[in-house]
């Protein structure tokens, strides 16, 4: 998927071992948590490196298969 035309800034993309993608967020999208299921993660982060502002934050959380949260 091309994001380049949908995101003309900077932004972040989650998607799993599967390729399934689990969202894609730019701007203040603050205190959302995303649950990804799967052997591994990915979280791409694209810069159009036209500014520099504050930028993302994340906090990552591994869950072992069988647990629950």
């Amino acid at each position: 998927m091309d994001l380049s035309f949908a995101f003309s800034y900077d932004y972040m993309k989650i998607i799993n071992d599967q390729n399934h993608a689990y969202g894609v967020y730019c701007g203040q999208k603050t205190g959302q948590s995303v649950l990804v299921t799967g052997d591994y993660v990915v979280i791409i982060f694209h810069s159009d490196e036209s500014d520099e502002q504050k930028g993302f934050l994340l906090y990552f959380t591994a869950v072992p298969i069988g647990n629950s949260i």
